[in-house]
């Protein structure tokens, strides 16, 4: 992906990059900025760019023990208990 590809005309005013599964799996968790730039026949040039982050990584969840041992007794059944736990994102 660090390479100038010529891109394809695709009808006036549009073009495309196609980007196969392999290529896009193969993207890092990174931020990418995409680059395109076209010449007119009297050599006038116009160029633009769009950047995005790639983040595939999943959020972090994990549920604690319910009533401190996972077993609801009667004296805690006549009780409210609460459901805890963490969350985050994966440094």
């Amino acid at each position: 992906m660090d390479k100038a590809t010529p891109l394809r005309l695709i009808q006036t005013g549009n073009w495309r990059y196609e980007l196969d599964a392999d290529t896009v799996n193969g993207l890092s968790d990174k931020q990418y900025t995409v680059e395109a730039s076209v010449d007119d026949a009297a050599q006038n040039q116009a160029t633009a760019s769009h950047t995005f982050t790639v983040d595939s990584k999943l959020p972090l969840l994990t549920v604690d023990l319910f009533a401190s041992d996972n077993i609801l007794n009667l004296a805690e059944a006549t009780l409210g208990q609460s459901l805890t736990g963490q969350n985050g994102t994966p440094g």
